[in-house]
């Protein structure tokens, strides 16, 4: 059985299937990807098998919200407590979502500002070291990074995810050769003085630390999402009272 078999047997999405592999150590969700029976077995074990009924939601009590102006004036001091509390509840539950957003956004401009340096100083590389032809291959390498950083992000791709990852950890790294130069050559048209094996050793952390910067933002964010979206589906997956 495959894992797109698996998600039509099940009736369930891709993002769900892979919070159940990762639950059971099957790993990423790939669609050509085969499941084996030890895998099939656990999975049907925590989560049943494709026989098990959806579940129904018609069973969760649900509160319909009630209004003053609805009910007699002598009632209006028996509801008045449920009025309050049901409002308390749907402030408390839009509260942590607010707060999500906001660290999200903040968290995945850093990560893509980090980005874009990271290909401006490579790209200000190779055109010291060839011109516009440096140029053009600078920009090469900084959309072909930007792409593999887009695609590494979301962790629920399976493979392509993984593998994109490993490109971006192995073109920072490449940059990281880079970068030495860039720092060195900077150093001397700004005018800093000292010996060359001290600028040159400044500019070797300098260019570790960009590499270093570069690829834990892309897996700052990765890991950020991940978590996020694993927390939603075990809310999904409590068992309705």
């Amino acid at each position: 059985m495959t894992h797109k078999q698996y998600t039509e047997q099940n009736a369930i999405s891709q993002r769900t299937a892979a919070y159940r592999f990762a639950q059971c150590g099957v790993g990423g969700y790939a669609a050509d990807k085969e499941l084996t029976q030890i895998e099939v077995d656990a999975l049907a074990a925590r989560f049943g098998g494709a026989q098990k009924a959806a579940r129904k939601v018609a069973q969760r009590s649900v509160s319909v919200p009630v209004t003053i102006s609805q009910i007699e004036p002598q009632q209006a001091a028996q509801y008045l407590p449920q009025i309050v509390a049901q409002k308390a509840q749907i402030v408390a539950q839009k509260e942590p979502a607010k707060t999500a957003n906001k660290d999200g956004v903040i968290i995945f401009y850093a990560s893509f500002a980090n980005t874009l340096i990271s290909i401006a100083l490579t790209f200000c590389g190779m055109y010291m070291i060839a011109g516009l032809f440096g140029g053009g291959l600078g920009a090469m390498f900084g959309l072909f990074l930007l792409a593999s950083v887009i695609a590494a992000r979301n962790a629920e791709t399976g493979d392509t995810s993984e593998s994109a990852l490993r490109t971006v950890l192995y073109l920072e790294l490449g940059a990281c050769l880079l970068h030495p130069y860039t720092f060195f050559t900077a150093f001397g048209k700004m005018g800093v003085r000292g010996e060359w094996y001290v600028l040159a050793g400044a500019a070797a952390i300098c260019a570790a630390f960009v590499a270093v910067l570069s690829y834990n933002s892309v897996k700052l964010i990765r890991n950020y999402f991940a978590e996020l979206n694993q927390a939603k589906l075990q809310q999904d997956e409590k068992p309705t009272r």
